[in-house]
């Protein structure tokens, strides 16, 4: 509209104009959404049909192929699990519907937690995971949501650090009422440019870092951190690496505050399971009636020994289960059928329990 004439018409014409082109930008940005949305799905989908189809028309009937294509069609529906999980946390925060806890967080069991579930994971890729974050104040907020925030920042750094490089969590505390939590990773980092978007939706930048994720992540986690009352931003000098950090405010003082701190003196390393007895198998090297120590580092449920061999098959002698990790894992694993005839204790950080 032609913003002419007297001023409350000008002025009216000047509100339209920004309205209209507000509806344009919301307009721009669903078609976007769905654009983005519909490749996001259209990839896992199409090889999900295309190997289930050749499994039931016959072209593929060797147990090698078959056992390869379930795999296959395995991992892409996870995929699209992901996907749709993370645009239903999205819309849950924006919307309010996702209520956050309000509890005191330790942030070195919060580190110790993340740590637990991608030591593995940065163990395979051939990159170094620390992390510092001893006498640092709680944070007020919601543990489960935060490790989810940091998880990401976490899986975004190992997946773009080369093998032989450095990802490391720290926090500090940067004003009496703010904590500093960051993620450094001493990879390939990020131009200039891309860094305003990195918490885009389904952002791939330049160089196309955007590595095999559904670029949900670092939006999850920027929405989190505003819920929690806190900032995010990132960081980067190309060649060298990216500095993702976000600020939470620190909990108040008050009983609730002191006991969210670790006891001076005590180790902050990962709980270890001390389990004894058992008769080996040819591929473990323990001796027989030797106590034998599992790092809980990897996961919880990877410590459990039996004392006639080892629960679980597959290519690994320890047991394995996705969705148990560190000492809650080990705590929760114990109790298995014939249990009774193994002798384990779990030998527990100060941080196993949470109030």
């Amino acid at each position: 509209m032609p913003a002419a004439g007297p001023r409350e018409v000008r002025e009216l014409a000047a509100t339209f104009n920004r309205m209209t082109e507000e509806v344009e930008r919301s307009q721009q940005t669903l078609r976007d959404f769905l654009a983005n949305i519909s490749h996001e799905l259209k990839t896992p989908l199409t090889s999900i049909l295309g190997f289930s189809h050749a499994i039931l028309d016959g072209v593929i009937d060797e147990p090698e192929g078959v056992e390869h294509s379930a795999g296959i069609i395995s991992s892409e529906s996870d995929r699209v699990l992901r996907l749709v999980e993370g645009l239903l946390d999205i819309s849950r925060i924006e919307s309010g519907q996702l209520r956050m806890a309000q509890r005191p967080v330790r942030l070195f069991e919060l580190f110790e937690q993340v740590g637990d579930v991608f030591s593995l994971r940065s163990e395979e890729a051939g990159v170094h995971l620390s992390m510092s974050a001893d006498a640092i104040p709680s944070v007020r907020g919601d543990f489960d949501r935060l490790e989810q925030g940091l998880s990401n920042l976490v899986d975004n750094a190992i997946r773009h650090t080369p093998r032989g490089g450095r990802v490391r969590m720290t926090a500090r505390v940067v004003d009496r009422g703010l904590i500093q939590v960051a993620v450094a990773d001493t990879g390939a980092g990020v131009d200039a440019a891309d860094l305003p978007h990195l918490f885009d939706r389904f952002y791939c930048s330049r160089n196309g870092s955007s590595g095999k994720g559904h670029g949900l992540g670092l939006a999850i986690t920027r929405e989190i951190v505003r819920a929690h009352g806190g900032d995010i931003w990132a960081t980067s000098e190309p060649g060298r690496g990216t500095i993702f950090a976000f600020t939470l405010p620190v909990l108040a003082d008050g009983p609730a505050a002191a006991r969210a701190r670790r006891p001076p003196g005590r180790a902050s390393s990962a709980a270890r399971a001390r389990l004894d007895g058992g008769r080996r198998r040819p591929d473990h090297p323990s001796r027989e009636g030797q106590s034998t120590d599992y790092a809980v580092g990897r996961r919880g449920a990877h410590c459990v020994h039996h004392r006639h061999g080892f629960y679980g098959g597959g290519r690994h002698p320890l047991v394995h289960h996705p969705h148990l990790v560190g000492v809650r894992g080990a705590r929760r694993l114990l109790p298995l059928p014939g249990a009774d005839r193994a002798r384990g204790e779990v030998l527990e950080p100060p941080w196993a329990h949470r109030p």
